[in-house]
């Protein structure tokens, strides 16, 4: 329901007891999509109340989140943003357009992916987003 009005710190927060809810009932329920939302928006919205509760939760329950591309190469949420558009086969002209950025500014992007995942190209790194992570948004 806040999700519809466009409120998301009430939308958390009820995904964070629900998460909560189901982890104390079903602990083998598949929690990897909203815990990965919940920490994303977290890191997004510099929350650090909702990321000590999330780390709390994560530590009592023994939880191994997913790998993702900040926790495993240390990419920005920008650069993620990046790849995105990288395993869509972007352009650096294209990437710029839809994330309103400077085309230089995107090429600067796709030059930190590329040295943080040790790849040679583009074309490496969408790969290996493409087989080690699926969908990033």
């Amino acid at each position: 329901m806040w999700d519809g009005i466009q409120v998301p710190y009430f939308s958390a927060c009820c995904r964070f007891r629900w998460l909560e809810s189901t982890l104390d009932s079903e602990p083998d329920a598949d929690i990897d999509q909203v815990l990965e939302e919940l920490l994303d928006n977290a890191e997004r919205w510099r929350a650090p109340l909702l990321s000590q509760l999330l780390t709390d939760l994560i530590n009592e329950h023994g939880i191994r989140p997913a790998p993702t591309p900040a926790s495993l190469y240390g990419l920005t949420n920008r650069e993620v943003e990046v790849l995105a558009f990288l395993k869509l086969g972007a352009t650096n002209r294209e990437i710029a357009r839809d994330l309103f950025i400077s085309e230089k500014t995107a090429g600067v992007h796709v030059s930190s992916i590329i040295r943080k995942m040790d790849v040679a190209n583009r074309g490496q790194a969408a790969s290996r987003a493409n087989a080690e992570f699926g969908d990033l948004q």
